[in-house]
């Protein structure tokens, strides 16, 4: 979806990749530059409010996906969650559909999708 530049969508998508870069590689929460470090939560699908300090402690991966027959929260942590989906799918790319609220307080929907290139390898393969 393309966006007029500088439009609330584009801002939002711009917040949003640089907030996912953070999390994903920054392991302290006092380096995110995209969040109120004090105020910040985030939810899934109407699912209750999660701190960044919980996605620092289960991964970011584990943060954003539900147990299922194929993938288990309880055997993946930041590290390993990372090395799976960056092995099975090394572009994995993501874009904002919709924004339902701007800064600060930021609610979207979005997709994220990959071309397979490698199996998964994990728990519950």
């Amino acid at each position: 979806m393309k966006h007029e530049a500088g439009s609330l969508p584009d801002l939002v998508e711009k917040l949003v990749k640089n907030w996912e870069i953070e999390a994903s590689y920054k392991t302290s929460l006092a380096d995110w530059r995209t969040i109120d470090q004090k105020t910040y939560t985030f939810s899934l699908n109407g699912g209750p409010p999660q701190t960044g300090e919980h996605m620092l402690n289960v991964g970011t991966y584990n943060a954003l996906l539900t147990a299922s027959s194929y993938y288990d929260l309880a055997h993946n942590d930041f590290e390993t969650s990372h090395k799976a989906f960056k092995r099975m799918m090394p572009t994995f790319a993501w874009e904002v559909t919709e924004v339902y609220s701007g800064p600060p307080t930021v609610v979207f929907k979005w997709r994220h999708w990959g071309d397979m290139a490698n199996d998964y390898v994990g728990y519950n393969e």
